[in-house]
């Protein structure tokens, strides 16, 4: 009889060791199946490392700046002064006008090769920076008028639509 309770009791410990091993593993696959269904690892990593990925953007601006000669650099110096002074500004001068939202990045850098593509198209081109980098043609004071650029931008190919 004691020799039964004695493998009795080994048998309900491995149950018990299996049974935490199998929540232990359940609960990993189920966080990394919930962190895959909301967009993997690269949305969670974007919002940790959202410091670390302006300090790469600020050096390959430095790279790009060294690589210009002295009289691009004065010009290029000239133009992100006048940037930075426009994404401040934005807010007042363009507060009243619609606003049509061509695109929205989770990186600064390509929201500003975005802008610039479209500002080469000869389109006036925003950055609200929020949770991520919305893109954004700048409209006029009436929705109708607004609208026909927008159409203008549908036929480029653009996915748009119109806030204020």
């Amino acid at each position: 009889m004691a020799k039964k309770n004695k493998k009795n009791k080994s048998i309900t410990l491995v149950v018990i060791i299996m049974a935490v091993v199998c929540l232990f593993v359940g609960y990993l696959v189920g966080v990394n199946l919930l962190q895959w269904m909301k967009g993997g690892n690269e949305q969670v990593a974007q919002t940790e490392n959202q410091v670390a990925e302006e300090t790469q953007i600020s050096n390959e601006e430095q790279e790009i700046s060294s690589e210009v000669t002295q009289e691009e650099s004065s010009q290029t110096e000239n133009t992100e002064s006048q940037q930075l002074t426009n994404n401040t500004s934005q807010n007042s001068e363009y507060e009243n006008l619609f606003k049509i939202q061509v695109g929205a990045f989770s990186k600064r850098s390509n929201a500003v090769g975005f802008r610039n593509e479209l500002e080469d198209k000869g389109y006036n081109v925003i950055i609200k920076e929020a949770s991520n980098y919305k893109v954004r043609v700048i409209g006029k004071e009436t929705r109708e008028k607004t609208e026909k650029i927008e159409a203008e931008l549908a036929n480029l190919g653009y996915d748009t639509f119109i806030v204020k």
